[in-house]
């Protein structure tokens, strides 16, 4: 009897030992103050939901800007790129860009900028861009002599630009401002620039399709809203950094069918007036202006 009674008590004992060893080594059982080493490699669900909730979500798009001195003064890609980020977009932006350049020399192969444009939008880059935006010389739409000229480049550069995947954005510019040695010269007031460039503008977007992005009756609105409004820089045709910005949320609006007003992007006006800018990019993009009558043009196609 006592043998047995001995062999039980023993059994307990051993028993009582390895429970200890088991608990011991669960993590789930013995609270710690860190992690040890093995539980910090070793892949847990629990880890695996905070890694994916902390991973770069935000749709991406890329962008590539064609155009000249209207669209590489003060870096207006790099305006467009920190309003698309404040908007929820991850964004690649590319350009191709010299001074004075008309859309007829980036079409053209042979011309020196011509061959970037059409190795970016040669068949081998099927998908690499969403968009493309397409800026032409700044008088040449509003003059009767250069306007079939830039009909049939932007119907060439389209043509190709949805032929890998991506959609044209035409990037309607501005007049001069009042006192411009250019408006004397081709006896326009602003009205009449203004309106004769966002006519043709219309007219080919019109004919192939495309969206245009009304910079040039945004900069209209600005100076009717709040003259004071700085937009030119001291040549009286090139954008200051506000009128940059008033081209990016236009355009931006336009491609994305965004609400610039919405957008938390800091520029470096008062309230008021980042206001106006911003009403102004609205206003052209889902408030269209009509174009009056007189210089309403056709694309003869």
């Amino acid at each position: 009897m006592k043998r047995i009674l001995s062999f039980i008590l023993a059994m307990l004992m051993i028993s009582s030992v390895a429970f200890g060893v088991v608990s011991c080594n669960s993590g789930e059982d013995t609270p710690t103050d860190a992690p040890s080493e093995a539980q910090t490699d070793a892949p847990t669900e629990k880890k695996t939901e905070k890694s994916t909730a902390n991973a770069d979500t935000r749709p991406e798009l890329s962008v590539l800007f064609i155009g000249n001195s209207y669209t590489y003064y003060n870096s207006l890609w790099t305006i467009f790129r920190g309003l698309a980020s404040k908007a929820g977009y991850k964004v690649t932006v590319s350009s191709i860009t010299s001074g004075g350049y008309t859309l007829e020399k980036f079409a053209d192969p042979s011309d020196e900028h011509g061959k970037k444009v059409a190795e970016a939008l040669d068949e081998k880059n099927a998908g690499k861009y969403d968009f493309v935006v397409l800026q032409e010389q700044s008088k040449r739409p509003a003059l009767d002599s250069g306007r079939a000229r830039f009909y049939n480049a932007t119907r060439e550069l389209c043509e190709k630009i949805r032929a890998i995947g991506a959609e044209p954005i035409l990037y309607s510019t501005w007049a001069r401002k009042e006192g411009s040695a250019d408006l004397e010269a081709e006896g326009w007031s602003v009205e009449d620039m203004k309106w004769r460039l966002d006519a043709a503008y219309s007219a080919i977007g019109k004919e192939l399709g495309v969206k245009v992005a009304h910079v040039g009756l945004a900069f209209g609105e600005v100076i009717e809203s709040s003259p004071e409004t700085e937009l030119y820089d001291p040549d009286k045709t090139h954008p200051s950094a506000i009128g940059s910005y008033v081209a990016a949320a236009t355009i931006i609006a336009t491609m994305l069918e965004l609400d610039p007003r919405e957008i938390a992007y800091k520029v470096n006006v008062s309230d008021e007036v980042k206001t106006v800018l911003d009403t102004a990019a609205y206003n052209v993009t889902f408030n269209t202006p009509a174009i009056p009558e007189e210089y309403i043009t056709q694309t003869n196609k």
